[in-house]
């Protein structure tokens, strides 16, 4: 079954019907995503090449943070068959497609966020397609209040190999909606505090019921206007007056202050900003939660796992088990499983998304 695409790769559920498997994968389901290789020359290949390429840079990603608390578990990359093709854990929704509760998914974003930029990497791409609520287990997803980041094809390394300073060179990537205010000003290329102003865009944009201040340009050129001209907090508070729920607006304006006011090389005060977004009004960001979260901020491990369902049986678990792929931590695209058999074997059916 056809998921989703993006711009290097269509994602297909699969699930696993044979093969080694880790002990805590009885119900896990999985998504593959995959890319074809360049067939073609001169311009049209070298644009192939540049979009595969994207989808082993996120495999290099994934292989580097390792952290299934906050983003997608890798399971298997390779090529094979003339194509290349990334296995992943599956998650729930996006938070596009949910109305939840702004406090707890920017606690989480804010974890997530602190482990990438502790491994050199900005993400560089963040809007609510790309934060998903929940982990896939059994016939539907569950851990709703837990959110995740996905898709690492436009993260990039934020200090030059050479030098080990930051980069100066390049440009803003990702999307331009949710993109940071403060470097569309200053024109430098992205970096950590535009990953968390990028974020408190989101949070307004859920605040808000979807909206953002600058959604009525009518082109890119007029929505970077807009963007510039409210690029003083207040000023974007005031835009979103008759849609902000008037409880949301400090601890939201304290959250775009703290980032608006960070230099290109700052390293973000990511306990000032949770401080922020726990202030907001949210059930799910109780105590215990705050307290789990904090223990778990320092050692980035995998949180247990509740145990399964009483009422499900051995065999829907046993169905439930996912995709035919290789064993974890195997890099070498030529052990690894082939798209075809990956198919083949894990009996991926193409048909519009439910």
């Amino acid at each position: 079954m056809t998921v989703g695409s993006g711009a290097c790769a269509e994602v297909f559920v699969a699930t696993r019907v044979g093969g080694k498997r880790r002990r805590d994968e009885d119900e896990w389901s999985y998504v593959v995503k995959v890319s074809p290789l360049p067939t073609a020359t001169g311009r049209k290949g070298q644009e192939q090449q540049r979009v595969a390429d994207l989808l082993y840079f996120e495999h290099v990603v994934y292989h580097t943070v390792q952290n299934p608390r906050y983003f997608a578990t890798e399971v298997g990359y390779g090529e094979d068959q003339g194509y290349r093709f990334l296995a992943l854990r599956r998650l729930g929704q996006s938070l596009s497609a949910r109305s939840d509760r702004v406090g707890s998914v920017a606690r989480d974003v804010l974890e997530a966020l602190q482990a990438l930029h502790g491994t050199g990497y900005v993400y560089g791409d963040m809007k609510p397609d790309n934060i998903l609520l929940g982990v896939w287990e059994g016939d539907g997803p569950e851990r709703l209040d837990e959110a995740r980041l996905v898709d690492f094809g436009v993260a990039s390394k934020f200090r030059s190999a050479l030098t080990g300073g930051h980069k100066t060179a390049g440009c803003q990537a990702g999307t331009q909606r949710f993109a940071s205010a403060t470097s569309l000003r200053d024109g430098n290329p992205p970096s950590r505090r535009d990953d968390v102003e990028a974020l408190g865009h989101v949070l307004l944009w859920r605040a808000c019921g979807g909206w953002l201040p600058w959604d009525d340009a009518r082109s890119a050129a007029r929505l970077d206007e807009i963007k510039l001209r409210l690029v003083d907090v207040d000023a974007t508070l005031d835009a979103c007056a008759d849609r902000l729920p008037p409880p949301l607006r400090s601890p939201l304006g304290d959250f775009l202050k703290t980032c608006r006011s960070m230099a290109f090389t700052d390293v973000p005060d990511y306990d000032a900003l949770r401080a922020c977004v726990d202030r907001i009004d949210d059930p799910l960001l109780t105590k215990k939660k705050r307290r789990h979260e904090t223990q778990n901020s320092s050692s980035k491990t995998t949180t247990s796992r509740p145990p399964p369902s009483s009422t499900r049986t051995r065999r829907a678990r046993t169905a439930a088990a996912a995709a035919a792929v290789k064993e974890p931590g195997t890099t070498n695209s030529s052990s690894a499983t082939s798209y075809e058999a990956c198919m083949a074997k894990a009996k991926l059916r193409r048909r519009p998304a439910a």
